[in-house]
């Protein structure tokens, strides 16, 4: 238990550089077909022990695959799914960015390992842990097309089932922290009892042997806790991620239950301006005594893919250098 760093979830694939870029031509060499299936595999697995090297280089304490394979925050699961046809481009929230929306043809169903691959591949490059990062179901379901389902949270249970067998292969192949990424949850907390519905089955994954040595994280993003950490510290989750990123220190500490660890978006992974380690740690003073004796991570509050590359390391960076000293702060 202390104060560790962590990544959220993805990171830059593609940088400034032209051996950073190797992704986008061959992304492009497939399109004109003078590139296989085979060489665009083979340049993800090149890019993803790339980003890897790079959040480890940085100091960071848990890593991700940078999700490297994913062409957005939903499709790459939602894909792999029976029932679910993958269909026109949305506005991904307010980002400027965009997914392809899963529309429901039928029952959703998991038809078999989705992220088993990649996970193994990640952990066989790291020297520290992998995290594995997937869609909430919540989250999920709010941006598919419904199709045959009579409502949100009817499609929301299914992928929570489909989610379930995928967290239980993922915890049998070696993932020990589990993510599932609600940033719903944020814009629509009105969507609290969803989630806990989802999470419970979800646990369902994990419900003994070599799966239940995996700890089950809920991630929100894309708006701030503002005082919502203890509900959301009852839905149902080994580990809360939350947006904390800001100017002075935190405010009042939530009462947290024990075993809950935390991870911490100090950082903003949605402006390059850098942040001060010492700063940061100081924030976190208010909370001392809550942070105490639980694992804690400091990491951005969002995503890095579209920051510049240089800039995601030097944020990775600031996350090692300032849970090093938050470890002081709150001794």
């Amino acid at each position: 238990m202390g104060i560790s760093s962590a990544n959220l979830n993805n990171y830059p694939r593609i940088g400034d550089a032209h051996p950073q870029q190797k992704l986008r031509r061959t992304i492009a060499a497939v399109d004109s077909g003078k590139a296989t299936a085979d060489d665009l595999r083979a340049a993800e697995d090149e890019v993803t022990a790339e980003v890897i090297a790079e959040q480890e280089a940085a100091g960071l304490d848990l890593v991700t695959d940078g999700q490297v394979r994913w062409a957005d925050p939903v499709t790459h699961f939602a894909r792999g799914l029976e029932g679910i046809e993958v269909t026109g481009l949305l506005r991904y929230f307010d980002t400027n960015t965009y997914y392809r929306q899963p529309a429901a043809r039928g029952p959703v169903k998991w038809k078999g390992p989705v992220t088993i691959r990649d996970f193994q591949f990640a952990a066989g490059k790291a020297q520290k842990p992998v995290k594995a990062v997937l869609p909430g179901p919540a989250t999920l379901a709010t941006l598919s097309a419904a199709g045959p389902y009579a409502s949100v949270e009817a499609l929301a249970g299914d992928f929570a089932r489909a989610l379930r067998d995928e967290v239980a292969a993922l915890a049998l192949a070696g993932a020990t922290w589990i993510q599932l990424d609600e940033p719903v949850l944020a814009r629509k907390p009105g969507l609290a009892p969803l989630v806990a519905q989802c999470l419970s089955e979800v646990r369902g994954g994990l419900s003994g042997g070599l799966t239940g040595k995996a700890r089950l994280l809920l991630a929100t993003y894309f708006g701030p806790a503002d005082g919502r950490l203890e509900a959301w510290a009852g839905l149902g989750a080994d580990g809360l991620a939350v947006d904390v990123a800001g100017k002075g220190p935190l405010g009042k500490a939530p009462r947290l239950p024990d075993g809950l660890s935390l991870t911490l978006g100090v950082l903003d992974g949605r402006n390059t301006k850098l942040e001060e380690p010492k700063s940061v740690a100081e924030r976190l003073r208010p909370w001392a005594a809550a942070l105490r004796g639980r694992d804690v991570f400091l990491a951005p509050n969002a995503g890095l893919e579209f920051l510049p590359r240089d800039v995601a390391r030097a944020k990775v960076a600031c996350a090692a250098e300032a849970a090093k000293r938050a470890a002081e702060v709150i001794r």
